[in-house]
């Protein structure tokens, strides 16, 4: 055997080899210098919300939801790690007082929300399409119903890009089985701008139905659905008018991401539940169809810089432009996906959000310090206080007041239980701490004897930009003591900055330092607040 052909013989073995070896690794390998997906947090809010959408907000995130037993609201906020900031649950009627179970959540242009659902007519076989606008607080602004004729489904509501809002919805009759599906486009105050029925039929019909509606840059759109579970898309012109469709036989579960030259790319199953990438230009020819490496039935596409990201029943895929698989992870009851502008993930899995990050983004910091919500806390004899601690990590933080130990340097004074609530015992002053992870938090505690005052529940008060801070304002008589909170009077050094509202609430407008003033009864206290 001479040597040319032992080298060949070699490198053809060492090429069978890796070929043996790329299609024995796992589902979603790949060997891109991209970087692996790693979960940097994962959270839940309880077993009976279920979630609907979450976007970043300010040192945090915002979340929107649907308590599963009552169909009440459940709004929330959160740091950076997804911990609780603060929550809250409301229901909202309409005009023939039955309760409405909103589906859908999209964030608007000013912060806010809108929520849509459906409202029960006066049979249950009729079901009204309902839309409600919340703040970002989660006060309603306003609220709109339209009649879906028969029983109506919500299927997509989200943001356009000019800040109305797109819609698609079907309608079936429970009596005769005839149905109906519309896309359409409500304006910013959820007024009607249009409403295109692009299909229906009646009792003997293969039932079909639009999903998603997406904007193209020339005006027109491109919606996704399906017929009987088969993929089918339209496409409308600028003027609203169906100019193409198509029924993607063998095709399951459709995903459409568009591209910046109203081209877009479909992501589906085929009938062996392998995901099916297919591109199409502005034209809506076909150019490239490709099976990838992944199954389970497509939830989610989204376009990003460098690929595709999207979300299967077997879990979370990123690919190149090729459809390459760069990395995967298994998430069960994966539902929504959500891409942040550094390129990490939020992923709504049933009563679960987790977020993800590729390891060039991904780097866990390190604690630098805890603080107390205040540097200094005033009580009288027998007063309880509730403390919050927070864990600083660079420019993120985390609520940890339920992993510290509480520690009081003199009990007789102040004592703090394991929640972080103080009380007053004696005249004095002390030192409460709280201690986790290394880190110290240390803050003083006045104790007031027995007289006739007014005082806040902290000498300062640390808020961020547009999220509230209830306060408390206590006056004492004796040894008695009275919550004012919601009847007294507040000024602010400064209103552009921060303020006290009719909740008792601080709003923090913009970064500075003001001095609250309360007065109540003659009496007069004031307390510091640093808006971030």
């Amino acid at each position: 055997m001479n040597k040319s052909y032992a080298l060949l013989k070699q490198r053809v073995v060492t090429v069978l080899l890796a070929i043996i070896l790329l299609l024995t690794l796992p589902t979603g390998w790949a060997s891109a210098s991209e970087g692996e997906a790693a979960l940097e947090w994962e959270q839940s809010y309880g077993e009976n919300v279920s979630l609907l959408h979450v976007k970043p907000i300010r040192d945090g995130y915002a979340i929107v939801g649907v308590n599963k037993s009552n169909n009440n609201v459940y709004f929330a906020k959160t740091d950076s790690l997804g911990t609780l900031y603060w929550e809250k649950s409301f229901e909202v009627r309409g005009s023939n007082g039955k309760i409405v179970k909103f589906t859908e959540a999209v964030s608007a242009q000013d912060g806010g929300y809108l929520l849509g659902g459906t409202l029960e007519d006066f049979h249950f076989r009729y079901r009204d399409f309902y839309l409600a606008k919340i703040d970002d607080n989660g006060f309603i602004q306003w609220n709109n119903m339209f009649s879906s004729g028969a029983y109506g489904t919500f299927r997509d509501i989200h943001l356009s890009k000019e800040g109305s809002y797109l819609f698609a919805e079907s309608t079936e009759s429970l009596n005769t089985g005839s149905f109906s599906t519309s896309v359409g486009k409500l304006s910013s105050a959820g007024d009607m701008i249009f409403r295109k029925t692009v299909g229906g039929g009646g009792p003997a019909a293969s039932f079909y139905q639009a999903n998603k509606i997406h904007e193209l840059a020339n005006g027109g759109y491109v919606v996704e659905g399906d017929i009987q579970g088969t993929v089918r898309i339209w496409t409308l012109d600028a003027n609203r008018e169906v100019v193409w469709t198509n029924t993607y036989s063998g095709l399951t579960g459709g995903e459409v991401a568009v591209n910046a030259d109203d081209g877009y790319m479909i992501a589906a199953a085929n009938e062996n539940d392998e995901v099916v990438f297919i591109q199409n230009d502005a034209n809506n020819q076909e150019e490239q169809r490709q099976t990838l490496a992944v199954r389970g039935k497509v939830i989610s596409l989204e376009r990003t810089a460098d690929g595709y990201l999207f979300g299967t029943t077997q879990g979370l895929y990123k690919t190149n432009m090729n459809g390459e698989v760069l990395w995967f992870q298994a998430v069960s009851d994966l539902q929504r996906v959500f891409v942040e502008s550094d390129g990490s993930v939020l992923v709504i899995a049933k009563e679960r959000l987790l977020k993800f990050g590729t390891s060039e983004n991904h780097e866990t910091p390190s604690l630098e310090y805890l603080k107390f919500d205040s540097p200094s806390y005033s009580l009288g004899l027998e007063q309880t206080l509730d403390t919050v601690v927070t864990a600083v990590y660079g420019n993120t933080s985390r609520n940890v007041t339920s992993l510290v130990h509480f520690s009081s340097d003199d009990e007789s004074i102040a004592s703090i239980d394991a929640s972080g609530s103080i009380t007053g015992h004696r005249f004095g002053q002390t030192h409460i701490r709280a201690i986790w992870s290394n880190q110290e938090a240390v803050a003083r505690v006045y104790v007031w004897p027995s007289s006739t005052s007014l005082h806040f529940d902290s000498d300062e008060y640390s808020v961020n930009i547009g999220e509230p801070l209830d306060i408390e304002v206590t006056y004492r008589l004796g040894n008695n003591f009275t919550q004012v909170t919601h009847i007294s009077s507040y000024s602010s050094s400064n209103p552009s900055i921060a303020y006290v509202d009719s909740e008792g609430n601080i709003i923090g407008l913009q970064r500075g330092r003001v001095t609250l003033t309360v007065t109540y009864d003659g009496l007069e206290a004031t307390a510091i607040v640093d808006v971030y």
